[in-house]
């Protein structure tokens, strides 16, 4: 796949379930309607609507893609700090590697969810505070995979110990992009 087919499959990840809301033929979720309070679920309500009128079924997507843009963004965010915190710390290792991962053990479970809570409740209650949250809070499992599976892995790789005897001093490895997706899809912390 290339960048820019990747770049837009990304894109459509964050922008169509949104977009696909417009085009259902589902009431505004805010819109208030008092002369349909507390309805049981028909044709025109499939969940029905709640004590304000509100359809309810158009309230669940939206409230749905709000939640999935927020652990979309989050994942991404926190895959990019963990994998370059981890990538730094795998190959330069020594002190490097300890610091980094004494940092990654500070920040165990107990610890993740009272800082998510502290830092949800410093800034305002927007959707961008609960990503900035977690993403704070998950770039650890990442950092661990990064450093691990792949830099010291790589590292210590055929390829790279060929390339060195050829004289180079760096290489670029393959990417392997679908390693960076198990983290995130095991959710270790």
């Amino acid at each position: 796949m290339t960048g820019r087919s990747r770049a837009f499959s990304s894109s459509c990840c964050f922008f169509l379930p949104d977009r696909l809301l417009l085009l259902l033929p589902f009431p505004e979720p805010l819109t208030i309607d008092l002369d349909h309070l507390k309805q049981p679920p028909s044709s025109a309500h499939p969940f029905g609507t709640d004590s304000k009128g509100r359809d309810v079924l158009s309230r669940v997507l939206h409230g749905g893609v709000i939640s999935i843009s927020v652990a979309l963004v989050a994942a991404a965010v926190s895959r990019c700090i963990g994998f370059s915190v981890g990538l730094v710390s795998g190959y330069f290792g020594g002190k490097t590697d300890t610091v980094l991962m004494a940092l990654v053990d500070f920040s165990c479970p107990s610890r993740r969810f009272s800082l998510a809570v502290a830092i949800s409740v410093v800034l305002p209650p927007v959707s961008t505070s609960v990503m900035i949250a977690l993403s704070v809070v998950g770039w650890t499992s990442f950092a661990r995979f990064g450093s691990g599976a792949m830099s010291l892995t790589l590292k210590e790789s055929s390829f790279v110990e060929a390339a060195r005897a050829g004289g180079l001093r760096t290489h670029e490895g393959p990417c392997p992009s679908h390693c960076a997706a198990v983290p995130a899809l095991l959710c270790p912390g």
